[in-house]
């Protein structure tokens, strides 16, 4: 298992890194607290070369929260980018629009053999938000496992 900062309100630990891709600030704001509330490492992004820069910067596991559909452009152009990655790293993406296009960016992602959580299609509750932490922390700590 990571080793991490540990919630005090859970007493779980939470050893990597949240980084939220989302150009609707309010939105931003929300997930960030949420990710903060349940003792992750949180960085927002209202947009793609800032997620870029961030990631760079980052050591450890990776949370990847994308929104599809950006003002500045699509979301799923960061595929390749974050493919790149070198640490351990698992991606999910937002869309409030049609599916399709989300499935289509899942499987580009899967394609390059990344992890890739199911799309949280907008409005989602906090507790979707809370649970796909869950879902995607344990998933990175099972494929370190193995």
């Amino acid at each position: 298992m990571f080793e991490g900062k540990t919630n005090v309100l859970t007493d779980r630990p939470r050893p990597c890194h949240v980084l939220i891709l989302q150009d609707q600030p309010l939105l931003r704001e929300v997930l960030a607290d949420t990710g903060l509330a349940e003792g992750f490492h949180v960085h927002s992004c209202p947009d793609m070369p800032g997620l870029l820069a961030t990631l760079a910067g980052l050591e450890g596991p990776v949370l990847a929260y994308i929104d599809i559909h950006l003002e500045e452009g699509d979301g799923s152009e960061l595929i390749g980018p974050l493919s790149q990655h070198e640490g351990p790293l698992r991606i999910r993406f937002m869309s409030d629009g049609g599916n399709a296009h989300a499935i289509g960016a899942r499987m580009m992602a899967e394609g390059r053999g990344m992890s890739v959580g199911r799309t949280l299609l907008k409005p989602f509750p906090h507790e979707t938000f809370r649970e796909a932490l869950e879902r995607d922390l344990a998933s990175l700590e099972d494929a370190d496992a193995e």
